[in-house]
């Protein structure tokens, strides 16, 4: 019996995850690993401002235990910018991420999407996530 294409699909798709944190935590219904990345951009974020703002760490921890999964990505997305060293250990020393598509969205990209969002192109947030991970997603 041959498979459907929809099958086909759903297969290449899991080797894309499986190959590609960013698409995983993209695709993901869970966020367990979405959670240790922005636990991780919160500490490098911390360690670089010791006296951050108190409303800074709450909305950080808010969106932790949160299951708002566009929250979870927005934080992803502008912590990636905000923090080269964490973006550095997606692709070095060993890839979690396609190299080369990383780069592309990470200099090309990401930059323009953030600041678009800072300068109040986008409505919402949910459109600055949902353009975000479409660029990575179609690279």
């Amino acid at each position: 019996m041959s498979r459907s294409m929809y099958e086909v699909c759903e297969d290449y798709d899991a080797q894309r995850m499986k190959a590609d944190l960013l698409l995983r935590v993209f695709w993901s219904e869970s966020t367990e690993e979405i959670d240790k990345i922005n636990q991780e951009i919160m500490e490098i974020t911390q360690r670089r401002f010791p006296t951050i703002s108190a409303r800074f760490n709450a909305l950080s921890q808010r969106t932790l235990s949160d299951t708002a999964r566009s929250a979870k990505h927005a934080y992803l997305l502008f912590g990636l910018y905000l923090t080269p060293e964490y973006a550095q250990t997606l692709v070095h020393p060993t890839p979690k991420v396609n190299p080369t598509k990383f780069g592309i969205f990470y200099t090309e990209k990401l930059p323009t999407l953030c600041n678009d969002l800072l300068t109040g192109v986008y409505a919402s947030l949910a459109e600055f996530v949902e353009i975000a991970r479409s660029e990575y997603i179609l690279l």
